[in-house]
């Protein structure tokens, strides 16, 4: 599944993985190290999908929650806010396009801002996968009426 070519179904491949993951130490589970190698791949592939990226880096950090001897819970009474405990899961790698807006410790929404100096690419609307509308054309004539009859 991290190599589906929808985004979201690998975005959530690799951050489950990690939750997975962190129950695991490399010498109970080697998968672990491969693991983290797919998210360095991930986040330093230039021309992978941001959100890919933004999972991988996601991803890494919950691998390194707590030194490596910790497990997670993301539980909380209002989901759309974090909390400083969960601030140590997000870090986000210097050098990266998108910067959080305000310092993460204190908090709150978590807002990026695209530190780039490259122009912004266009983003255009693509069709889903669903069925086409085709041209309409011209319905033929039915045909002729009858009659059945038995022999």
């Amino acid at each position: 599944m991290t190599n589906d070519p929808v985004n979201y179904v690998r975005q959530g491949a690799l951050i489950s993985s990690a939750l997975i993951m962190i129950q695991q130490t490399e010498i109970t589970c080697p998968k672990v190290s491969q693991f983290r190698q797919l998210y360095s791949k991930v986040i330093n592939d230039k021309h992978d999908d941001v959100m890919a990226r933004f999972s991988a880096i996601l991803a890494q950090g919950v691998l390194d929650a707590g030194g490596h001897n910790v497990t997670i819970s993301l539980q909380s009474e209002n989901p759309a806010r974090v909390k400083p405990a969960q601030l140590k899961v997000l870090s986000m790698p210097e050098g990266t396009r998108y910067q959080p807006f305000k310092l993460l410790s204190i908090g709150g929404i978590i807002i990026l801002q695209d530190t780039s100096e490259e122009e912004e690419q266009l983003v255009e609307p693509v069709a889903a996968h669903g069925p086409k509308i085709e041209e309409e054309e011209q319905e033929p004539e039915p045909p002729e009426p009858f009659e059945y009859i038995d022999d």
